[in-house]
């Protein structure tokens, strides 16, 4: 005997699930995140090492591309602490690391050249210890 409307109801149950199934899947096994680029210097008196880490990553809807600086010391405790970071819309962005003088890092950065890339501070520390830190925005025809 046949019965009506059964059978769409099994496909859109079945469907459901499949589709939650899907999503959990996604969200929990998507996150991808990579170190894409890295450099470092040493500051003049051979006491700091200055250094950016350029990560991408994320799941779907989530993807993020965030450069950070880091200053940390080359003698005792030589763990890392986080001094900029900035979010852009690329998976790269032109930062340079320049020691003005043993005490002075001044951070230059900028969206990708030849690109409407938009860089945006999100952690701004001006100073680390002894570490003056100042920042210099690139013109982004560069």
């Amino acid at each position: 005997m046949y019965r009506a409307g059964r059978t769409s109801r099994n496909h859109c149950g079945l469907i459901a699930a499949f589709g939650a199934t899907l999503i959990l899947l996604c969200l929990s096994g998507c996150d991808d995140r990579s170190k894409v680029s890295s450099s470092s210097i040493t500051s003049p008196n051979g006491a700091w090492i200055a250094s950016s880490e350029t990560e991408v990553g994320g799941a779907f809807g989530t993807s993020f591309d965030v450069t950070t600086v880091f200053l940390s010391r080359t003698k005792g405790d030589k763990s890392k602490t986080r001094v900029l970071s900035f979010s852009h819309e690329y998976g790269s962005m032109r930062i340079k690391l320049i020691w003005q003088d043993s005490t002075h890092l001044r951070v230059d950065y900028g969206g990708v050249a030849g690109k409407t890339d938009i860089v945006e501070p999100t952690f701004v520390a001006i100073k680390c210890s002894d570490v003056n830190i100042s920042m210099e925005a690139l013109p982004n025809s560069q």
